[in-house]
């Protein structure tokens, strides 16, 4: 076993046991080392997985045509909180280009990384709370106040929501459905057709689907 990090673990106050008010922050102090500790986990498997990028790229060039450079960190927000993955950067002698064969193993991006698992929490706690709320619920959960905020929920769920309606259209496309045949024709409605909202009168359904376009 290899030691990655050491922690100190919160001290019991004798007065705060007596006074019966231990419990509160000892189990604050206890959630708080523990995220520490599972980021330091990930950060330490992640420097294997770089590794291991940096190996199989060096194996694809000649011997001595690469150097090592400094490590460049990226930002990942994750359900362990926001924390710095290092990753390895090579330089060509001859043309003096610059990787990070790491990148392989990220997905792609325009910024900070957000951990798949974030991006679930966001999109579910998003369906029944605003966007400040769900902002705050990932605060807590993270022990991170501001891990993601309002506006990047936003774009998170916007984007998803793209995401979901073309996989919907993929998925009707495949149906296999045969004119003629045994199977019976399914009652789909053209995704063109904007959708009538139950109670909603028609103007206020047509004012809604213009909004939502623009």
């Amino acid at each position: 076993m290899n030691e990655l990090a050491a922690f100190d673990l919160p001290e019991s106050d004798p007065a705060a046991l007596a006074a019966g008010t231990a419990l509160d922050p000892l189990e604050t102090a206890t959630i708080e080392t523990g995220q520490a500790m599972l980021r330091a986990a990930l950060q330490a498997q992640w420097a294997v997985v770089d590794a291991q990028c940096v190996a199989m790229y060096c194996r694809q060039v000649p011997p001595g045509q690469l150097r090592r450079d400094r490590h460049r960190p990226i930002t990942v927000a994750s359900r362990l909180g926001t924390l710095q993955l290092r990753r390895q950067m090579l330089s060509h002698w001859d043309s003096g280009v610059r990787v990070r064969p790491g990148d392989q193993a990220l997905p792609i991006r325009r910024g900070m990384v957000i951990s798949r698992s974030l991006r679930e929490w966001a999109c579910l706690l998003t369906q029944d709370v605003s966007f400040a709320t769900a902002a705050r619920l990932l605060g807590w959960q993270t022990q991170e106040e501001r891990i993601l905020s309002p506006t990047t929920l936003c774009t998170l769920v916007r984007r998803h929501g793209a995401i979901v309606r073309i996989a919907e259209r993929e998925a009707i496309g495949a149906y296999p459905y045969q004119a003629g045949g045994s199977l019976a024709p399914v009652p789909l409605v053209p995704y063109s057709t904007p959708k009538r909202r139950a109670g909603w009168p028609a103007v206020l359904s047509n004012a809604v689907e213009a909004a939502l376009a623009r």
